[in-house]
């Protein structure tokens, strides 16, 4: 996974306001409807995923201890007592 801070072109030590900034600004300047650019699409994708990961404190704090954030956003069922009992 590419350092999220370096896609926005943040510090680590950066606040929610910085992180916002440099997102809004990024967008504009990388949205598919603005750019044409054939690798638009893609750092569009990249600068959503590093704003979305940075903005949740959760997610943030699992990114800068572990370096990545896991991707199953869908909750797990495996060990709860209606999946055991089936």
């Amino acid at each position: 996974m590419a350092n999220l801070y370096a896609i926005l072109g943040v510090n680590r030590t950066a606040d929610q306001n910085e992180i916002k900034s440099a997102y809004r600004r990024l967008a504009r300047k990388y949205h598919p409807d603005v750019n044409a650019e054939p690798t638009a699409a893609s750092k569009f994708s990249a600068i959503n995923e590093a704003y979305q990961t940075l903005m949740d404190p959760d997610k943030r704090r699992i990114y800068d201890r572990t370096g990545s954030v896991t991707r199953n956003t869908s909750p797990s069922h495996h060990n709860s007592p209606a999946a055991r009992a089936a």
